[in-house]
């Protein structure tokens, strides 16, 4: 970032007599306890005039121009709000003091989750914030909008940004907003996403495209999200993710063709053990003594949204047949179980194996595809030439020869 953006807090602090604190920038700063029981106080107004210094936070390539008195806790702070949860300040603080006793700097570090939080909202986030702003200036931009949901079950929509940056001379994906969604139809989707524009400075119709899954409420023809803003911005251009397409290609194909007990054979098999720690002992046994003392992998649980999860569950299923064959030929004896009898009967069913065999060839060239499109740093030019690649193989493994113009 630029180094030549101060950042500007003003070091100006005034505590009165009644233990009431001002300041003249929007962070706090907590007044050193005596004791651990009264809070110091000044009778009389306080200035610090330390200077400022530069510093470089390692691969952030953060610049920033602070007060001497804030350079321990900014570059903590910067550390801490990109690998951890803000909670670990308030042990890491008196870690260093304990571990780095004989550092002036430790020995007058003090920093705690509300002024670590302060600083992050009201100094460092404006201070990105502007930067950004400044970096993309009147350029055109694209977006990657999609829908979650946080811990309290809100809906929020994640918007990310993709634009040419001046500073890094490359072209950027970074995050630009979080915004809660009221509604989350196509009309409420749309008004938080120009609200966040215009709370960013960005304009509108330098909007030249939108990525997002293949959800209706997105991609619908007549009342999506791209359909509603298409209205507004003529020139606008939809991207579909590649991967969210892929997902649903195996999700329909595998409905209509393969067995529905194959399903249940992978769910079930992982469901018997997951709540069962006898039932995990008495595996682990059998595993040991037929692979001579090693240990069982954990089977993977199949996901409810993401078909292709199903790849490395069949895989850790094919990898330990046997084991799981006769295990589930004890069981069915031992605990007296339906389940495991039938689970037992599939198990010995070579037709079951066959097709498992097939999915795990199947799959494994569409994961790899998959995740391909999913790394941060590809060339676009190998990546259609790998999905090219991809219809060409499983046309040779699925049609009929005759059929392999179609």
């Amino acid at each position: 970032m630029d180094g030549s953006q101060e950042w500007r807090a003003s070091p100006r602090i005034v505590m009165k007599p009644e233990g009431k604190r001002s300041t003249g920038s929007a962070l706090h700063w907590h007044a050193e306890e005596k004791d651990g029981k009264q809070r110091a106080t000044f009778t009389q107004e306080k200035k610090f005039d330390l200077g400022r210094k530069r510093i470089v936070f390692g691969h952030l390539g953060v610049v920033l121009n602070v007060n001497v008195l804030l350079l321990p806790c900014v570059k903590c702070i910067l550390f801490i709000a990109e690998h951890c949860s803000l909670r670990v300040v308030d042990h890491l603080s008196e870690l260093c003091k304990v571990r780095f006793a004989d550092s002036k700097g430790c020995k007058d570090f003090k920093l705690k989750r509300t002024k670590c939080s302060a600083i992050v909202c009201n100094v460092l986030a404006p201070h990105f914030s502007s930067d950004l702003k400044d970096d993309i200036g009147d350029q055109k931009f694209s977006l990657l909008i999609d829908e979650s949901n946080d811990i309290t079950v809100t809906k929020l929509l994640g918007i990310a940004i993709r634009f040419y940056s001046r500073s890094k001379k490359k072209i950027v994906v970074t995050f630009l907003d979080l915004v809660e969604l009221p509604d989350c139809d196509s009309t409420g989707i749309c008004d938080a996403l120009k609200r966040s524009l215009k709370n960013s400075g960005l304009e509108l119709q330098k909007l030249t495209a939108i990525g997002t899954d293949n959800a209706s409420v997105m991609t619908g023809v007549n009342s999506g999200v791209y359909a509603k803003l298409k209205t507004e911005v003529p020139h606008l251009i939809l991207i579909k993710c590649v991967c969210h397409s892929l997902q649903l290609a195996v999700s329909h194909a595998t409905a209509q063709c393969l067995p529905r007990n194959l399903d249940f054979l992978i769910k079930e098999t992982y469901n018997w053990f997951s709540h069962s720690a006898i039932r995990q002992a008495r595996y682990k046994e059998i595993f040991s003594l037929i692979n001579d003392g090693q240990a069982p992998l954990k089977l993977i649980h199949l996901s409810q949204t993401r078909w292709l999860s199903v790849e490395s569950a069949i895989v850790r299923i094919l990898q330990q047949w046997l084991e799981l064959k006769t295990h589930f030929g004890m069981a069915r004896h031992g605990e007296k179980c339906y389940t495991a009898e039938i689970l037992y009967g599939m198990f010995c069913d070579k037709e079951n194996y066959a097709f498992l065999v097939f999915l795990k060839h199947i799959l494994g060239e569409v994961q790899r595809v998959n995740k391909k499109f999913e790394a941060e740093v590809q060339d676009p030019t190998k990546l259609l030439s790998d999905l090219l690649h991809l219809i060409d193989s499983m046309k040779s493994k699925v049609l009929i020869p005759e059929h392999h113009h179609v």
